[in-house]
């Protein structure tokens, strides 16, 4: 997490999250094509990277998108907007994996990871680079 700070804050806290996207699709893919648990190594590296990427520059990034005098607001949005799909997203994942297979649950994993990328990609700018 201090890297993907000091990397959001030098160059761009879009990229770094764009990153950790990148890695989620790595954690994920690899997990499908793991031939044994050895590989699993791998795939938790890449998902404490995705982790530490995706959340760390959200928060850095939130107070950069309002006026100081709606921070409170602004950060109390965000917190609260992300709270279902945090909640939703494992227990369909795991409902996915009881009622078909890990692999599927994987390959599931790998399209909402490329679907983040692309959202970050082509909806999300960096505040930063928006200010007159």
């Amino acid at each position: 997490s201090p890297l993907v700070g000091w990397f959001g804050d030098r160059v761009s806290h879009r990229a770094a999250m764009l990153a950790g996207a990148l890695a989620a699709i790595v954690s994920a893919g690899l997990a499908w094509w793991a031939t044994d648990a050895a590989w699993f190594f791998l795939v938790f590296i890449f998902d404490g990277i995705a982790t530490a990427a995706v959340w760390t520059p959200a928060l850095a990034m939130i107070p950069e998108f309002s006026p100081e005098q709606d921070r409170p607001r602004y950060i109390g949005m965000a917190h609260t907007l992300v709270a279902p799909s945090t909640i939703i997203a494992p227990i369909i994942g795991g409902w996915i994996a009881d009622h078909s297979d890990y692999p599927t649950a994987f390959i599931a994993a790998v399209v909402g990871g490329i679907a983040t990328a692309l959202i970050l990609w082509f909806l999300v700018r960096d505040p930063r680079n928006n200010r007159v």
